[in-house]
């Protein structure tokens, strides 16, 4: 694998004094699992890592040493293999993450598309989506209540993640109704925010109904033909070293949902965002 080959690469390279001074050490999550690549690379891809050793005031950004310690090394795992492969590792037989089925997997690009929100790596949360949306029409896979929870506690609104659950719980079923039959308490269990977006859904399936048959194709086109909707959209302006990004608006009624935010770049300027433990704790980074 190139993703093998590129570490074995690495670690050679890493024995030269002048080479580790363009390598950053990325310590991730309570195990502090290290992860070594470029500097310059990872900084390409994220506005964070451009940030966190020329802003930083700490002793180990003399090192290029950055602690994640809320972060997960399966996921750092994933977004170095897209660094390195240009791709994620898929599920299953004949992937490289063999023993993963597919809910585990919807959990892990779930995981994959916060870990982007979090440190403005949209390129990153659009390949999140496109398994997300693979794993639906391939596998009929669902998010699970616990994935839900999760996407809301740790997204601001708006975001094009929430917008696909719901668009995947609301189309997906043959009728509106059916979506509430048998439940002697709608909704329980799951985040106040899911509700309210998913009865604003269902609010517009039914006074649009037409446009509501209309989207609800088969689910190997739904795929295919609603993929881009859901994807984030890098904006290219940048102003006092901050990186926008946006989402796209689908339709009139849509335009609330429209996000714009700074994410990591603007927060690392303003000097909110440090790579101590103390404040990558502080989850206002997604607010």
């Amino acid at each position: 694998m190139l993703f093998q080959r590129a570490w074995r690469s690495l670690a050679t390279a890493a024995t030269c004094t002048d080479m580790k001074d363009k390598l950053m050490t990325l310590i991730v999550g309570a195990e502090e699992t290290h992860f070594t690549w470029f500097h310059e690379i990872l900084s390409f891809h994220s506005p964070f890592f451009a940030g966190a050793i020329k802003y930083s005031c700490y002793d180990e950004s003399k090192n290029n040493t950055v602690r994640m310690p809320e972060d997960s090394p399966d996921v750092v795992r994933e977004f170095m293999r897209w660094v390195t492969d240009h791709r994620v590792g898929g599920y299953g037989l004949g992937s490289d993450n063999p023993s993963i089925d597919p809910w585990t997997y919807w959990d892990l690009m779930v995981d994959i598309y916060i870990f982007g929100n979090k440190y403005g790596i949209p390129r990153l949360q659009n390949v999140a989506i496109n398994e997300i949306i693979s794993l639906f029409t391939d596998q009929f896979a669902f998010p699970r209540a616990a994935t839900i929870d999760k996407v809301y506690e740790l997204t601001p609104s708006g975001v094009s993640l929430r917008k696909l659950i719901t668009d995947i719980v609301v189309l997906s079923h043959d009728n509106v109704e059916a979506l509430i039959d048998g439940q002697s308490r709608f909704g329980e269990g799951f985040h106040p925010d899911f509700i309210t977006d998913l009865v604003k859904r269902l609010y517009r399936a039914a006074i649009d109904d037409k446009a509501f048959k209309d989207q609800r194709l088969e689910r190997s086109q739904w795929g295919q033909v609603r993929r881009c909707m859901y994807h984030v959209s890098e904006v290219a302006a940048r102003s006092n070293g901050q990186r926008t990004t946006a989402y796209f608006v689908t339709s009139p009624q849509e335009e609330d949902d429209l996000v714009l935010t700074s994410a990591a770049a603007k927060l690392i300027a303003e000097g909110d965002l440090a790579v101590t433990e103390e404040r990558t704790k502080d989850k206002k980074y997604s607010k």
